[in-house]
């Protein structure tokens, strides 16, 4: 009797480790199943003992089913990996590795499992991570910073340019010394508004804390900027029209007042003599839409991606003689984001273009 009582306590204790190891089991499970970044476990004979949905996804094998000694050969046909898969095994070491796939950037971490006392590799675990968001920022910040020094760099070298030939005295009559004086102005105020712009975009980059917003009317924007604007589009014999109701939003008002400007001054800029600006605010349903069109030279079509780049600029030849940075519709795209609106676009080459921003009412 006492010898059944043994087995009966020991098969309770079993079935309790059995139950504890489930738990285990379906927790590290669930965990893993859950997880953003792809998960891999294999043994020593590279036989997948495990592998969670965004492993499947990211490797592009989402139909991959998980029975009992498949090879991690049947999962990734990728060189690269099976070659820092074996590299992680054999020579018991951690390794990263990135690769981009389908415009996508990931990182593999491949780190060993290890016995507890030999410290020989019996695994290994893949980990994937989504990088995308990294590699573009940082693509973004190089090709910013090359693009900064360069427009930094060329007004620059035009003021130094004929600063010295004035100081060399190979310029010598009043009215060339007026005209290469008017140059370097000119350049001076360019490179002033460069910065002006530079630091904008960084600040809005930066965003905007709650305190910074009110509630602001935007046709008293649209009227504003209007007003604004009015001298400079009759110095270039353009019309202005505004037409706005009452439209109310939660933003930073100078932030709202730089993407107004920013729309109306490119309408202006690059329209053609005689030509109109029409600015209008109106409300639909339970969104607030901006739009400002123009009646000037259009966007030709191989350029309309891209015109919301930081320094990306159609005309550079024009953008020069109006004083362009090419960071207006950068700072609008930014603003608009900010407050989660959305940019659309509609251009004709040679007829003109409107751009449309919508937010949410609160």
């Amino acid at each position: 009797e006492s010898l059944s009582l043994k087995i009966r306590e020991q098969k309770i204790k079993i079935n309790q480790y059995i139950d504890e190891l489930k738990h285990e089991r379906d927790t590290i499970g669930l965990i893993t199943e859950n997880m953003k970044e792809g998960f891999i476990l294999i043994n020593k004979n590279r036989q997948i003992l495990s592998i969670n949905t965004s492993g499947k996804h990211m490797i592009g094998n989402e139909k991959f089913d998980l029975r009992p000694s498949r090879n991690i050969l049947e999962l990734i046909r990728n060189s690269e990996i099976l070659q820092q898969v074996e590299n992680s095994i054999e020579k018991n070491i951690h390794t990263i590795h990135d690769i981009k796939k389908d415009g996508r950037y990931l990182r593999y971490y491949f780190s060993p499992v290890k016995e507890q006392y030999s410290l020989k590799a019996t695994g290994l675990l893949i980990l994937i991570e989504d990088i995308t968001n990294q590699k573009n920022a940082e693509i973004m910040r190089r090709e910013f910073s090359a693009n900064v020094s360069h427009e930094l760099k060329t007004p620059l070298t035009t003021i130094i340019g004929f600063a010295e030939m004035i100081k060399e005295g190979l310029i010598t009559d009043s009215d060339s010394i007026r005209k290469y004086c008017g140059m370097i102005n000119n350049e001076g105020l360019r490179l002033i508004a460069l910065i002006e712009d530079i630091m904008r975009l960084s600040r809005i980059e930066e965003g905007v804390s709650h305190e910074e917003n009110s509630n602001i009317n935007l046709k008293e924007i649209a009227e504003e900027t209007a007003a604004l604007l009015s001298h400079k589009a009759g110095e270039l014999n353009i019309h202005l029209e505004v037409d706005a109701v009452d439209a109310f939003i939660k933003a930073n008002r100078n932030y709202m007042s730089e993407l107004m400007y920013n729309l109306v001054d490119n309408g202006i800029k690059y329209n053609k003599s005689g030509g109109s600006v029409f600015i209008s605010v109106k409300k639909d349903g339970r969104q607030i839409i901006i739009s400002v069109s123009d009646t000037g030279v259009g966007i030709p079509e191989e350029y309309r991606d891209r015109i919301f780049e930081r320094f990306y600029r159609v005309d550079k030849s024009r953008s020069k003689e109006t004083g362009g940075t090419g960071l207006g519709l950068s700072i609008v795209k930014h603003i608009s984001e900010l407050y989660n609106g959305k940019v659309e676009l509609k251009t004709k080459e040679d007829e003109g273009t409107e751009i449309t921003v919508k937010f949410n009412c609160f």
